[in-house]
């Protein structure tokens, strides 16, 4: 099981927590889809390096499976906490 802290976003209904690697990074995805208003800002998102990330793109902690990252990152967006 997974150590991370989910998002409010991880538990709406239609985005129940998932168990395993990829099926976690999709559900991540489409979680920031909803936030973002879609999955072009998504992309851009995941592309833009970010000053709270140490100047690195959230898509290099995906790539890295490190997704407890985001995860964290996004709830504190989600609860309005300053970047």
């Amino acid at each position: 099981m997974s150590k991370t802290k989910p998002t409010s976003l991880l538990n709406k209904s239609d985005c129940q927590p998932i168990h395993g690697e990829i099926t976690r990074r999709e559900q991540l995805i489409e979680c920031l889809g909803d936030l973002l208003g879609g999955s072009d800002n998504v992309e851009i998102w995941l592309k833009s390096p970010h000053p709270v990330l140490g100047g690195r793109t959230p898509q290099s902690y995906v790539d890295e499976g490190k997704l407890e990252v985001l995860e964290y990152f996004i709830n504190a967006i989600e609860t309005g906490q300053p970047s």
